[in-house]
């Protein structure tokens, strides 16, 4: 079988290592109409996730040495991929298309079962599709691991409970704080993932109280439903002293919550400990912040142990 699959996860890639090979649209859209022009790879399929990035394609009659591919991945995605390497595994064959399906039925996600994956792939299918980078035989296996990954959902319910990011957040912010009842919320980002966060921040009943977005009409429209006041992205450090904890979930690619700004909030909270969670990657969050002191920091990877329990 002409199949492999090429990736990294978080499993064993840290946060700070996968959020390097982080792709937007506009990356993976160059990068597969480069992959038409690379010998020895006939098709392919990128998933770039919060998660994983993964190479998903189909090698031609003479094969694909695992140089060509690395040399055609520095060129086209401008990364260091060296060190992507050496986090990688390769998988080819039958091992691929068996991890390729467990990737779409969720068996293979931080969350069990996590339904947004299924999508992802969707979505990164059509992106392949829509660049001319997939033809029949990986067309023909995507297909069928969409199938599978909804099949896997329905028959076993694996997706029931807290399967998604957003809501082991949420379930995480619970464990500090037990019910979420008094405390305050800022939630940074209105994209999917900020979305689902503030669906499950009202079901656990915390008190949502500001909404951070770059757009206005989308950020005042999920304050306008979750009865929160809306602030634009450059407004945020202004309002941080009056809440409890910080959810962030942008798509900024550099870090939009600096340390410096977070130490002048905290001057003025005097002591009263401010709680950061980051689900965001690349981070929103600058690591130093964790620095400073009755501020606590977490980004996706101590979201884990919260997703096992």
């Amino acid at each position: 079988m002409p199949f492999f699959s090429l990736g990294i996860d978080h499993s064993k890639t840290p946060v700070e290592t996968r959020e390097k090979f982080a792709l937007d649209a506009a990356c993976l859209k160059s990068a597969l109409e480069a992959s038409r022009q690379c010998p020895g790879l006939d098709e392919l399929v990128i998933l770039s996730t919060c998660n994983r990035v993964e190479f998903y394609g189909v090698t031609g009659p003479e094969g694909l040495a695992d140089e060509a591919l690395q040399t055609f991945m520095e060129s086209a995605l401008k990364r260091p991929f060296r060190e992507f390497f050496e986090f990688a595994q390769m998988r080819r064959g039958k091992d691929a298309v068996r991890h390729i399906f467990r990737v779409a039925s969720g068996l293979e996600s931080l969350v069990v079962g996590e339904n947004e994956i299924l999508g992802q792939m969707r979505e990164a299918f059509r992106a392949s599709a829509e660049a001319g980078a997939v033809h029949s035989l990986l067309y023909r296996l995507m297909e069928k691991c969409l199938k599978i990954g909804k099949e896997v959902r329905t028959e076993t319910r694996i997706n029931e409970g807290a399967v998604s990011i957003p809501s082991v957040a949420v379930e995480l912010a619970e464990k500090i704080f037990g019910r979420l009842r008094r405390e305050k919320v800022m939630v940074l980002g209105v994209g999917d993932m900020g979305t689902q966060t503030l669906r499950n921040l009202r079901s656990s009943g915390a008190e949502i109280v500001f909404v951070v977005s770059r757009s206005a009409d989308s950020g005042r429209a999920a304050a306008d439903e979750f009865g929160a006041s809306w602030l634009p992205m450059e407004d945020w450090e202004t309002s941080l002293g009056k809440v409890d904890i910080l959810i962030t979930s942008t798509s900024s690619p550099q870090p939009v919550v600096s340390r410096s700004q977070v130490e002048r909030v905290m001057k003025e909270r005097r002591g009263r400990p401010l709680f950061c969670i980051d689900i965001a990657v690349p981070r929103d969050i600058d690591p130093a912040v964790q620095e400073i002191d009755d501020v606590y920091l977490y980004n996706i990877d101590d979201l884990r142990g919260v997703a096992r329990s």
